[in-house]
């Protein structure tokens, strides 16, 4: 995840946390980042998503950024 003005940009790898959901199950769940995408139409359009697959068979499904946090940032070959 990098930082840009106090902007948070997920990166493909990135293992993170659901940490706001009505539903039980899924909050806490941890998950890897496997696609970067935004929000086209309302209500914010520009928003960023992430992809995420989740742990223990849950799936794979978009999620606002707002509702995740940064578990560890993916490795990079620099």
């Amino acid at each position: 995840m990098s930082s840009d003005s106090n902007n948070f940009y997920y990166k493909i790898g990135d293992l993170v946390r659901r940490t706001n959901t009505w539903d039980s199950y899924s909050r806490g769940q941890t998950g890897v980042v496997v696609e970067i995408g935004t929000i086209l139409d309302d209500p914010v359009p520009g928003e960023e998503m992430i992809r995420v697959c989740w742990e223990n068979g849950y799936g794979t499904y978009w999620a606002k950024t707002k509702y995740v946090e940064l578990v560890a940032g993916a490795k990079t070959n620099d």
